[in-house]
């Protein structure tokens, strides 16, 4: 399995892709059900998220931390939501599942479909 170089500030660490992919999925999921489309910045996000989860280049995945996370206001917004998955991890032994990972890679596609990014 391949590995990509999650950075951010010149700091950074590699991970397999397949911890990157779910983490994208259950960010993009969280975000959905926290803000749904009521922040601009982070509706870019969110989609960015779910196209960098499809398997489409391995060992290129991103979290697109650099563009997204400029100001502090969103650092702590994004530290919030991982808060939250995290809380979720922990209460729910069902939360970090192949089953329920495919199910929102189910969303993820369902959700690119409607925002016409790919058909």
């Amino acid at each position: 399995m391949a590995s990509s170089f999650i950075d951010f500030k010149g700091n950074g660490f590699w991970a397999r892709d397949g911890f990157v992919e779910s983490f994208q999925l259950l960010l993009f999921k969280e975000i959905q059900a926290q803000y749904n489309n009521e922040i601009e910045w982070l509706n870019d996000y969110k989609k960015n998220l779910a196209l960098q989860s499809l398997p489409l280049i391995y060992g290129g995945m991103s979290m697109c931390l650099e563009e997204t996370v400029t100001d502090n206001t969103r650092i702590q917004i994004i530290v919030e939501l991982i808060n939250a998955i995290e809380a979720k991890i922990s209460s729910n032994d069902d939360y970090l599942t192949g089953k329920h990972l495919n199910q929102n890679r189910k969303i993820v596609r369902q959700y690119l479909v409607q925002e016409n990014e790919f058909s």
